[in-house]
């Protein structure tokens, strides 16, 4: 039992039959060999805290039920029922959000912060059980937990832009160092300060450009509706987020193929400025390059289907 409640987070530890709970002391083991980290609520019939194995662990919340009479602690056991659930939600999202090497000592802090808090309304959470307030308990916890996925899924959607960022920046420099193709381009003349005395021409580079740029637009504005995989680890939220650019650069190099194939009506005088606008669109919409290639694409002959015939 000690193995199988520390294997589980140690959401409900096993119940020690000592009068008024005085085998759970501060900085002494309990139960389970784990050192009390804290003592939240302690009467004579339960006492809730949190213990680690070692100062490098993540703190659990348990709980000892001190009170001498076997059916007095089932009765108590089977309050916990309906919150064990979302208390081992609440403890697993904290867990995957602990920061780790080698992140600064203030991040450290703020999670030990947000940890204790969180264990705090928990042992609240569990004291309202234990007392017969299930209902409340349970708003409590669903609040928390609210609260701290909120908090998980925004951390991701930064991560990902941060990953699109990082890509678009990279773009960005292999643009700035690479030898420029022939023509004014649009972002040199911009850059110069020379754009109204200047007539852009097209340079693929910078429709390469617009394209991650468009990207990235598209990526920013929208990241509240990005869906969070909670499955999904930090690597592939981060590849995921670098090849959205990428994406956006071959889009836009596809629209250049397009335009120089005449598939899409543009006139000589307009082309170099719909060149520009229709590569940034590329790669803002992930859907206006496939659906270009889906009304371009030559349709396949398909058999005749023969005539109805008439009932």
């Amino acid at each position: 039992m000690t193995d199988q409640s520390r294997i589980s987070g140690g959401t409900h530890v096993g119940d020690v039959q000592e009068p008024n709970g005085d085998l759970i002391a501060k900085g002494k083991p309990d139960p389970l060999g784990d050192t009390v980290h804290a003592i939240y609520v302690q009467t004579s019939q339960f006492t809730i805290y949190t213990a680690r194995l070692s100062d490098e662990e993540f703190c659990r919340l348990r709980y000892c039920l001190s009170s001498s009479c076997p059916q007095e602690c089932k009765k108590l056991r089977e309050r916990l029922g309906t919150i064990i659930g979302p208390i081992a939600m609440i403890t697993s999202t904290l867990c995957g959000s602990r920061p780790r090497l080698p992140w600064p000592a203030y991040r450290r802090k703020h999670f030990e912060a947000r940890a204790d808090r969180c264990a705090e309304l928990m042992a609240k959470a569990k004291q309202l059980a234990f007392e017969g307030k299930v209902e409340q308990a349970e708003e409590l916890l669903e609040g928390l937990l609210h609260e701290v996925q909120t908090g998980r899924d925004s951390k991701n959607r930064m991560r990902y832009i941060l990953a699109n960022l990082t890509a678009l920046l990279a773009f960005m420099f292999a643009w700035a160092v690479l030898p420029a193709t022939e023509g004014v381009g649009l972002f040199k003349p911009i850059l110069t300060g020379k754009l109204v005395t200047a007539t852009p021409t097209v340079s693929y580079q910078d429709v390469l450009l617009l394209g991650a740029i468009g990207a990235f637009f598209a990526v920013s504005i929208g990241v509240k509706k990005v869906k969070v995989q909670h499955s999904v680890t930090i690597t592939e939220m981060i590849y995921t987020g670098t090849v959205r650019i990428m994406i956006g650069v071959i889009a836009a190099l596809v629209m250049i193929l397009l335009m120089l194939g005449d598939f899409l009506p543009v006139s000589s005088e307009k082309m170099t400025w719909a060149m520009y606008l229709f590569g940034f669109m590329a790669g803002f919409s992930e859907m206006l390059i496939p659906d270009a290639l889906k009304d371009k694409s030559p349709k396949l002959g398909s058999p005749k289907q023969p005539d109805m015939l008439p009932d």
